[in-house]
């Protein structure tokens, strides 16, 4: 049974598309990088706020659902470590369920804070993949 609520997941969504949508377009590369020094705006600190409160089965199955949901917007073949055939790029709902059960066994003995940062270290696109993935657990 899930722990991870779909409404929880249409929060993040929404707060990663807002830290998004928050970041200057014509900001050069220096900016950029100078920006990770600077203190979070609002829109950033509301994301972190949230994934720092998951649990650690609710942040399993958040990445879980990140990385599933990466396959069917990326152009990358998904190839499990059970030796299982690759999957295409745009999974059908039978085949989405395998990976992301996959997923929950390989990142199972992460730590909670391993498995947010994995989710921090995508925010660009962590709302696309969750939008992909929602629904199809």
């Amino acid at each position: 049974m899930p722990q991870l609520s779909d409404t929880t997941v249409r929060e993040i969504i929404i707060l990663s598309e807002a830290r998004l949508a928050a970041i200057p377009k014509d900001q050069t590369r220096d900016q950029i990088l100078d920006s990770i020094l600077e203190v979070p705006k609002p829109e950033e600190k509301a994301l972190r706020d949230l994934l720092n409160k998951l649990s650690h089965p609710q942040a399993l199955e958040l990445v879980a659902m990140m990385y599933a949901g990466r396959y069917t917007v990326e152009n990358e073949p998904y190839e499990s470590d059970q030796g299982d055939e690759s999957v295409e790029e745009r999974l059908p709902r039978e085949k989405f369920e395998d990976v992301y059960k996959d997923h929950l066994r390989n990142f199972r003995h992460d730590d909670t804070a391993t498995l947010i940062s994995m989710c921090e270290q995508k925010t660009n696109v962590l709302h696309r993949y969750l939008t992909a993935a929602l629904g199809r657990r």
